[in-house]
């Protein structure tokens, strides 16, 4: 489950607690607010075979690692008032990077009888605890505060579970 923190948490933070916070913040309406969703998931959709073809030619861990990193670095300058597209565009690349390689990298750490399970349990165990309890949490308390560090605090602390696991993978095939 710690490989899919990041991966989760990420995309609920793309796509439901980003737009509640520009419609908040910077005053979105809900055109604009879709406008802008649909550009990024077609983002999100294209660069997804890219990444394939770079973790072949360079490792998926070193990518995973890479992005993960990324993904941290880039949480200081999105929490300018109003983020610049470019390291908006980046964080989505990092965030597509690690959803293109992580159903592979979790069903190569299993035998082939037990993968369909092991890669469905994780990803939707992931998915319910990192990414539902992350939104949960952060809707409350960006309603009871209008500070949202608390967006950026729980995509931190997602990619450092997943960066932790990422560094501990012995080996990945490439």
């Amino acid at each position: 489950m710690s490989y899919g923190a990041a991966q989760t948490v990420s995309f609920h933070f793309v796509s439901i607690l980003f737009p509640v916070y520009l419609y908040k913040s910077d005053g979105l309406n809900y055109s604009q607010n879709l406008v802008y969703l649909m550009l990024i998931y077609l983002l999100m959709t294209i660069s997804l075979p890219f990444f394939g073809f770079l973790a072949d030619k360079f490792g998926a861990k070193k990518l995973l690692v890479t992005s993960c990193l990324g993904i941290i670095f880039l949480l200081y300058p999105l929490y300018n008032p109003i983020p610049s597209l470019y390291v908006i565009g980046l964080l989505v690349l990092c965030f597509s990077c690690i959803t293109a390689l992580w159903p592979y990298l979790v069903s190569s750490l299993f035998p082939t009888s037990e993968r369909y399970t092991c890669v469905g349990l994780s990803f939707n165990a992931a998915d319910g605890i990192f990414g539902g309890l992350a939104t949960i949490i952060s809707l409350y308390l960006l309603e009871i505060s209008v500070d949202s560090i608390w967006f950026f605090l729980m995509l931190f602390i997602c990619c450092i579970i997943s960066l932790t696991s990422f560094l501990k993978i012995k080996n990945v095939a490439h």
